[in-house]
């Protein structure tokens, strides 16, 4: 599954039965849906919405298997971004703790800054090209 998406009102999220169970929508048009731990593949769980509930147990539900938590408010505001316990890998730990001294974190911030504006030039070249152009420019 990955990523489960909820929005609407009312947003209902709780364990029953060992299963994940959630409900969205509006009115008359609720969606219900039930998630097993073994077989959900959930990785990210995202609400939009600002009314509704979530139980401690759900919380300890998606620990458990692994998956975040984002909730969004209906103008786009994060209010809440949690992202499960991943796999304990202690030699990725030690190479990021090192990184600033062996010479590996030049290139990686290099990289990634290099994506970022890359993305960024593209996010504006329709509306903003001479932005996008300067973007361009000042990334080089």
């Amino acid at each position: 599954m990955g990523v489960l998406v909820l929005s609407g009102y009312d947003l209902s999220i709780r364990v029953q039965n060992g299963r994940l169970v959630v409900q969205d929508g509006l009115a008359g048009h609720r969606r219900e849906g039930r998630l097993h731990r073994a077989t959900s593949k959930l990785k990210r769980l995202v609400l939009f919405g600002r009314t509704g509930f979530l139980t401690l147990e759900a919380v300890r539900w998606l620990h458990d298997v692994g998956a975040g938590l984002v909730q969004i408010d209906h103008d786009g505001t994060v209010l809440l971004a949690w992202t499960g316990m991943r796999t304990n890998l202690p030699q990725l730990r030690r190479a990021q703790a090192i990184a600033p001294w062996s010479g590996a974190a030049a290139p990686i911030v290099r990289d990634l800054l290099s994506l970022k504006l890359q993305g960024q030039v593209n996010s504006v070249r329709a509306s903003l090209p001479s932005v996008a152009d300067a973007i361009a420019r000042m990334a080089s």
